[in-house]
């Protein structure tokens, strides 16, 4: 039937995405590598939070508090030391105490979950698994999820995602064999035991560890959607020329005869342009309050020009005032991609389209006008994104 063409968890299966910790004791019950350690604990428990994230400070140098439900991405805290705990404590119960109240009442226990801190390389793989089993993962990529260049804090928050790349900079066949064997098997064969297996795609954001060669030693998982991720989603697919087979394959059942026909040679940059601070409010921005209902404006002959294909995300079409209006948080994703040629070295190859991003956006090629400044714009970005194929590079030049 038509469900049978959905490619998608049903209601037994939203969990794994929508409840965070449920999807930890999932990991635990199936061997797939999370955190060293995580705990449940009742957000109305201050105490029983400091101690915890003390306890995990002291063992790993961080913490991290998530609210475990549906956030767009942005429930993630990070806690660096004793000093910001009950500041980044306070601003989450601000920011989710009213969906605890609606979920739970105020009797309730209201589920945190606080978890060690991980580092490492961050990478993110997509899956698609079919109704048999088998599934295929997809190019690599890499998030910029913090909202400006360097580590995540309580000045510098998570954000739904800045930017992306692909192929992440230090994918290798080891890296696809370590997330198959760690974190795929391991999931579908939950999904076949617990009757949730369906044809679906899942993408696990995790952590690498590397030894002194840089080869891969170790995968954690941070947590696992169950959908296309944005922005990821869209310089990974620019470098598949089969993506229709692999879907027909999802819904049909027959992922283990058709693999992915990858652009090994391309390299795919996104970068999410989102609302800027001010507004009637004096809103602060992306990934907070931000102000809606202002006019975009976009150079498409120009963008075309310069091959930036454009993805409009967060704003809404006026049929009367003839104009895009902004809604908010990211309103558009601007996608470059190129080949990389014989003898070139994908670190310049990847300066070269951020700067073509950085040039349209400097000449407001795409810009929303504030409404107090008609020769501003509103929108900023991350202008960082694609500067770690050079730092890799650097890092591997001996390897």
């Amino acid at each position: 039937g038509f469900l049978d063409r959905i490619i998608g968890f049903s209601r037994e299966g939203a969990f794994i995405e929508g409840d965070k910790i449920a999807c930890k004791y999932l990991c635990r019950q199936y061997g797939i590598p999370v955190a060293d350690q995580w705990y449940e604990v009742d957000a109305r428990n201050y105490e029983k939070v400091l101690k915890t994230c003390l306890l995990l400070i002291d063992e790993f140098g961080g913490a991290v508090l998530k609210y475990p439900y549906s956030a767009g991405g942005k429930g993630a805290r990070i806690i660096l030391n004793a000093w910001e705990v009950k500041e980044v404590y306070d601003t989450l119960i601000k920011d989710y105490g009213k969906n605890y109240k609606r979920l739970f009442g105020k009797k309730s226990t209201w589920p945190l979950l606080v978890e060690s801190r991980m580092s490492g390389v961050e990478i993110s793989f997509n899956i698609l698994i079919d109704k048999n089993g088998n599934f295929q993962i997809l190019p690599t990529s890499m998030d910029y999820p913090e909202r400006f260049p360097g580590p995540a804090s309580k000045d510098n928050p998570i954000t739904g995602g800045m930017g992306s790349i692909s192929p992440h900079p230090m994918e290798t066949p080891e890296l696809f064999e370590m997330a198959a064997e760690n974190i795929v098997k391991p999931l579908i064969k939950a999904l076949r035991e617990k009757n949730m297996l369906r044809p679906c795609l899942v993408y696990p954001g995790c952590f690498l560890t590397f030894d002194d060669n840089m080869v891969p030693t170790r995968i954690r998982v941070c947590e696992i959607n169950i959908r296309p991720p944005e922005p990821e989603w869209q310089p990974i697919v620019r470098r598949i020329r089969n993506l229709g087979a692999l879907i027909r394959a999802t819904i049909e059942g027959n992922l283990i005869d058709v693999a992915p026909e990858v652009r090994s040679e391309q390299i795919s940059i996104c970068t999410a342009l989102v609302t800027g601070p001010g507004g009637p409010q004096n809103q602060k921005g992306y990934p907070g309050s931000c102000t809606k209902g202002e006019p975009v404006h976009i150079d498409f002959d120009y963008l075309k020009k310069k091959k930036i294909q454009v993805i409009p995300s967060a704003m809404t079409y006026s049929e009367e005032e003839k104009l895009f209006k902004s809604d908010g948080s990211r309103v558009v994703y601007c996608n470059v991609n190129a080949t990389v040629k014989t003898g070139e070295s994908r670190a310049r190859l990847a300066e070269q389209l951020r700067k073509k991003v950085l040039t349209a956006f400097e000449n407001g090629k795409i810009k929303v006008i504030p409404r107090e400044n008609p020769e501003g714009n509103r929108l900023d970005l991350r202008n960082d994104i694609g500067n770690h194929f050079d730092i890799a590079e650097k890092l591997l030049q001996n390897k």
